[in-house]
């Protein structure tokens, strides 16, 4: 097993006066897309400003600490207890055996007693994530009870059950947009503190001869890209073609059959016109190319995938790679209900306008840089309400920026601008202050040089 040592790094953080920096502990996902971006850049962001903080993964691997896309001031902030569900492990062990379950156990146990990482327990737990994880894993009745705990934990729709209360009555819930702050206020009775996600400027940006997108390809070559059309060369897409992308997971709340019915009419009447998703083709949503081989050939075959997360010796890609997609497309679209959207962010800080749903946060992130549209409620699993498309609607708007170019170019430069308020530094400093038991500050106005680096204007790509 390998343990976090007890070793602090970064600035005295500034929130916590004469009580010293909280020890916290954050119960997340890890991974390099979805809520592990949230993980990864949130806890980065309170190490960077000096919170001592130790991370326990739902989705533990061990080759953290040769991820050349983990943070560097986490890899030795992470707990392994030895299970590939982390966290989630004691609820989801069937065959492991009691005795390995009882070691899990001791070591769950022990990560609030000091026993498990030496001379290091917490004053504070954060656990990011749904309400449906929380109820799945064992860990909230382990908490300690007289340990404060939060849940940073995404709304995605309307009607969210009143039972869930019982959940956040002991754990604290931090809403990740307006939108998700007005449903838990509806349930718990008064308003919890919103802490919005952030975008990187260093990692997403238009990229332009005065910033240019430089990475490393292979051992020796670099490559240099300043333009949409050196970005579609750079990645093997069509150069002459209008691009409609989307990168997110291929799960039921994405709603990817919904994307692909509404946005088929505009392939049909526009052949320049072509669809590149990246995410996995068959995965929770069912089989994106099944999906496709129900229209015409003419149609399916500007249906495409990026091929990366279906290929096991890929998976996912560096953000430099990501960075170059937004880029590389003309208009980012998407079917779904959403916590927050930081893909959406994401194409916003890249200077690529968006098409998305009148429904959760996804109006709060789209902002002035895009186009919603009306919707239509659905059930879910989780007893409450997602949404999609209404009928018709996302065709229209899709084909409107499909035919005019200059209200793309006018909407996609918006997008950096508005997004540069999303910043993982606010976030963390509101999240120290919240653990501290103080009031969370609100957002301060963004910095000028911040605000800059969003448009491309100064600064250089970190790599």
């Amino acid at each position: 097993m390998v343990r976090g040592p007890a070793r602090h790094t970064g600035r005295r953080g500034r929130h916590t006066g004469d009580r010293g920096v909280t020890r916290l502990l954050i119960l997340g996902d890890t991974a390099g897309t979805g809520f592990g971006t949230v993980t990864r850049d949130l806890a980065s962001a309170m190490v960077e400003r000096g919170d001592d903080l130790r991370i326990v993964s739902m989705n533990e691997d061990a080759s953290h600490r040769t991820d050349p896309g983990f943070p560097r001031n986490l890899r030795d902030l992470v707990v392994v207890l030895g299970h590939e569900d982390g966290w989630l492990a004691l609820g989801a062990m069937t065959d492991d055996g009691q005795d390995a379950r009882l070691q899990l156990l001791d070591l769950a146990r022990g990560v609030f007693t000091g026993a498990t990482i030496p001379g290091w327990k917490p004053e504070a737990v954060l656990i990011i994530g749904d309400v449906a994880s929380l109820k799945l894993s064992p860990w909230p009745a382990m908490l300690p009870p007289e340990l404060p705990a939060f849940n940073y934990v995404p709304i995605e729709g309307v009607g969210i059950p009143p039972r869930w209360k019982h959940v956040w009555d002991r754990i604290r819930p931090v809403a990740m947009c307006g939108f998700g702050a007005d449903q838990i206020e509806g349930v718990m009775g008064e308003r919890p503190p919103v802490v919005l996600h952030g975008v990187d400027p260093h990692a997403f940006w238009p990229v332009s001869d005065r910033r240019p997108l430089t990475m490393q390809v292979g051992k020796r070559k670099h490559v240099s890209l300043r333009s949409r059309a050196e970005c579609r060369q750079f990645l093997g897409w069509p150069l002459d073609a209008t691009i409609l992308f989307r990168a997110d997971r291929h799960m039921p709340r994405k709603n990817y059959a919904a994307l692909l019915r509404e946005v088929a009419p505009v392939l049909a009447r526009h052949p320049e016109t072509a669809l590149i998703w990246h995410c996995r083709s068959i995965d929770q949503g069912g089989d994106l190319m099944d999906e496709a081989s129900k229209y015409p050939d003419f149609i399916a075959a500007r249906m495409a995938t990026t091929g990366f997360h279906d290929d096991p010796s890929v998976g996912g890609v560096p953000r430099p790679v990501l960075n170059a997609m937004y880029n590389a497309a003309d208009l980012y679209v998407t079917t779904s209900a959403e916590g927050f959207g930081l893909t959406i962010a994401e194409a916003l800080a890249a200077g690529t306008p968006v098409v998305g749903l009148d429904y959760s946060s996804v109006p709060e992130v789209i902002g002035p840089a895009g186009v919603t549209v009306p919707v239509v409620l659905q059930d879910n699993p989780y007893s409450y309400f997602w949404a999609m498309p209404r009928p018709g609607s996302f065709t229209e708007a899709v084909e409107r920026l499909v035919v005019d170019r200059d209200e793309r170019h006018r909407l996609g430069l918006m997008g950096p601008g508005h997004v540069s308020r999303f910043s993982w530094e606010a976030a963390a400093e509101q999240f120290s202050a919240i653990v501290a038991g103080a009031e969370a500050p609100a957002p301060t106005p963004v910095p000028l040089d911040r605000r800059l680096a969003a448009l491309g204007l100064v600064g250089a790509h970190r790599q």
